[in-house]
């Protein structure tokens, strides 16, 4: 039996036999305190704790056969199942050049946005710097910070970034890229080489996860 508060997620951590009928169930967070589901049929043999609110007490009364129960429950965020499905938003540029090619430049999903790989693509879709690996670079991170932007996010909130080369040859430059465009404690990395991008004069793209705010 879970009990809807304010959008937020909770349940009844009470054994009970089939056929058994709530009394009443309440739950109070800090100051708030609000009584919910009384006499509701339940048909399960047992509630599971299944509550996401962190410091959250739950009272439920239940009548079998004449007898009540009552249990007491205290709950810890994120370790069980019940939970509410955090928003997602499609993070939007316009111009868009990733719009052409059917893909999103990225999302929102709760507190972390989600970049697709960005290349050495200009705003029109055009390509950058071709046959120059640094200008390339600079307009990949350009792309970058501009989605990350758009999704309530910046470079100095980066997590995660997988970064694909085709040349390792230029692992060097990029230890001095993330030096120039990312601050301390530096992103999680992973760098790999590619036999080719989307396009074969790109040599250099970069995805990341990055927190809001």
């Amino acid at each position: 039996m879970d009990l809807d508060a304010a959008g937020e997620c909770v349940a009844v951590d009470v054994v009970r036999p089939v056929g058994a009928e709530v009394v009443a169930a309440g739950f109070e967070q800090g100051p708030r305190s609000r009584a919910e589901l009384e006499r509701q049929p339940l048909d399960l043999d047992a509630a599971g704790v299944l509550g996401r609110l962190g410091g959250v007490r739950l009272e439920v009364r239940v009548r079998a056969d004449d007898v009540v129960v009552e249990a007491d429950s205290f709950h810890v965020a994120a370790k069980y199942a019940c939970q509410v499905a955090p928003d997602v938003s499609q993070i939007r540029l316009d111009p868009d050049p990733y719009g052409p090619f059917r893909l999103s430049q990225g999302f929102r999903v709760g507190d972390l946005v989600i970049v697709s790989g960005q290349a050495a693509i200009d705003e029109q879709g055009g390509l950058v710097g071709v046959g120059d690996f640094d200008a390339q670079a600079d307009q990949v991170f350009r792309n970058l910070q501009r989605v990350l932007e758009a999704g309530g996010s910046s470079l100095d909130r980066v997590v995660k970034v997988t970064i694909f080369l085709t040349d390792m040859a230029n692992f060097p430059k990029i230890v001095e890229l993330r030096g120039r465009w990312f601050t301390e404690p530096y992103p999680a990395d992973t760098i790999v080489e590619v036999s080719s991008l989307a396009f074969p004069e790109l040599e250099i793209e970069i995805e990341a996860i990055a927190v809001a705010g």
